[in-house]
């Protein structure tokens, strides 16, 4: 009994992480369809990519979390061939540190605002890396800058994802 109990268990993360995944490909592709605003696309602006890895390390956890994050760009690259690979890489560790420091965030009394700051640290963190692995053609401050004022928008939904989920979601494990 308790074999086949696990074995469900099992079953159900594997189907929960699998709809998460299509969730986290998904997502930034729709966004990506709207038209770009003065040359940049909306996904600068609204950083849908941050979105869903939030949600899920909130409902389901952050090993589920942790899963998405690393697949979703891959998976996303092989589907449309976007990002550039070499963005795909930055984008991969930007959102794997965003998580990471989203999980720590919301064991903390400022886990209403775990998104915003786990975005904010990962940009840090980020434009830092640039200094040792030049990948942009922007120096290092110019990239930060430019992502927080690009993404100022995407940083207020962050916030308002984070609000509702702290109002309405138990936090998972």
């Amino acid at each position: 009994m308790q074999a086949s109990l696990t074995r469900s268990q099992k079953i159900s993360t594997v189907k929960t992480s699998a709809a998460w995944l299509v969730a986290a490909v998904i997502f930034p592709i729709l966004v990506h369809l709207i038209p770009p605003y003065q040359g940049i696309p909306i996904g600068a602006y609204l950083l849908p990519v941050f979105y869903i890895p939030l949600i899920a390390l909130w409902l389901s956890g952050w090993k589920t979390a942790i899963f998405i994050t690393i697949l979703a760009p891959l998976v996303n690259f092989f589907l449309t061939g976007s990002p550039q690979s070499g963005i795909m890489g930055m984008l991969t560790i930007e959102v794997l540190l965003f998580t990471g420091m989203a999980a720590l965030w919301m064991t903390t009394p400022v886990r209403w605002a775990a998104g915003p700051l786990s975005y904010v640290g990962a940009k840090v963190i980020s434009s830092t890396l640039l200094i040792l692995w030049p990948i942009l053609p922007a120096s290092p401050w110019e990239f930060f800058t430019n992502s927080l004022q690009n993404g100022a928008p995407g940083i207020l939904i962050l916030l308002l994802l984070n609000l509702l989920l702290v109002r309405f979601a138990p936090i998972q494990k």
